[in-house]
């Protein structure tokens, strides 16, 4: 990629809770794994696709950097 071309992105599905975006995890071993921002510095915690849910999330969709889940 050049410094003048735009990094490929995917529509990437999302949960907003109380105002908070969770992220798939892409690390994880587990499938359906979301996770807050700051997670791996200050916050360590997981949450299923399920439990957010049930919490009263919202999906949304957003443009996110590709990036390659490699199957274990």
């Amino acid at each position: 990629m050049t410094s003048d071309s735009i990094a490929e992105r995917e529509v990437t599905k999302v949960y907003w809770l109380n105002g908070i975006l969770y992220l798939p995890h892409y690390q994880s071993t587990k499938k359906n794994i979301y996770v807050a921002p700051a997670y791996g510095q200050t916050n360590w915690t997981e949450y299923a696709e399920m439990d957010l849910i049930c919490l009263g999330a919202t999906r949304g969709d957003e443009y996110l950097l590709v990036r390659r889940r490699e199957e274990r």
